[in-house]
């Protein structure tokens, strides 16, 4: 599978990433970020509730495309 960035300049492979992230902003004008491996932005959301759903989207995709392979951690 691969990742398009929100800004449609960078690719990834997803299966060379070792980690997809949230990163909260810095400052309040900042939104927050959804980070490869801790460094490269893929996307800007306002709301860090936004960024999950991305993230889980992700998530679905990768699923369909692994046969459903995906274990998710449960709450407390």
């Amino acid at each position: 599978m691969i990742i398009v960035s929100q800004d449609k300049e960078t690719i990834i492979n997803f299966e060379s990433i070792t980690r997809i992230s949230i990163i909260p902003p810095v400052e309040q004008e900042y939104k927050y970020s959804i980070a490869i491996n801790g460094c490269l932005d893929l996307g800007y959301y306002k709301t860090k509730e936004r960024a999950k759903e991305v993230l889980q989207e992700i998530v679905r995709y990768y699923a369909v495309a692994n046969i459903g392979q995906v274990y998710e951690m449960p709450e407390d």
